[in-house]
């Protein structure tokens, strides 16, 4: 035969009851010391120093924020005027082969380069014309004195750009 539980249902609620009185006073404990140590570290009334610092840094944070997105609004103001000058011709450009190399690919470059072979050819014909030289040695005198010249302008336009 088993021996008789001593332990009745009376018993077992009121030890249970005990233990959690007990894991009771020990939480009030705990946080009794907590609040002691709080108090000790930032005064009875530290949560509002906090708070004061807190929004202190907040509202410094939101000035400094409003004062970013002011500049960066004045700096997308000023690039978007600056691409309206350019959003005609960036509209019109379009990408050239790699394949090849084109070097005039505006109109203006197209006109200025002939502007330029007509001003050599008109160099080159006064001073053939008014040479006490021969034509031969006076054309090919020129002809190397406007190689010359355009290579010195182009290294020139070269560094500039």
């Amino acid at each position: 035969m088993e021996p008789f539980d001593t332990h009745t249902p009376q018993d077992i609620l009121a030890a249970s009851a005990f233990k959690i009185e007990q894991d009771i006073g020990s939480l009030r404990s705990t946080v009794a010391n907590s609040l002691v140590v709080g108090d000790t570290m930032f005064g009875k009334m530290g949560h509002i120093d906090l708070t004061k610092d807190v929004k202190s840094r907040n509202s410094e944070l939101h000035t400094k924020k409003e004062t970013l997105l002011h500049e960066i609004d004045k700096k997308e103001a000023i690039i978007n005027r600056s691409n309206r000058d350019f959003s005609d011709v960036s509209d019109t450009i379009e990408t050239q082969p790699k394949k090849k190399l084109n070097f005039i690919e505006d109109y203006t470059l197209a006109i200025l380069s002939m502007a330029y072979v007509f001003m050599i050819v008109t160099a080159i014909y006064f001073y053939v014309s008014t040479t006490t030289n021969t034509i031969g040695v006076a054309l090919l005198q020129s002809i190397l004195g406007s190689a010359l010249i355009t290579l010195i302008a182009c290294m020139l336009l070269y560094s500039l750009s």
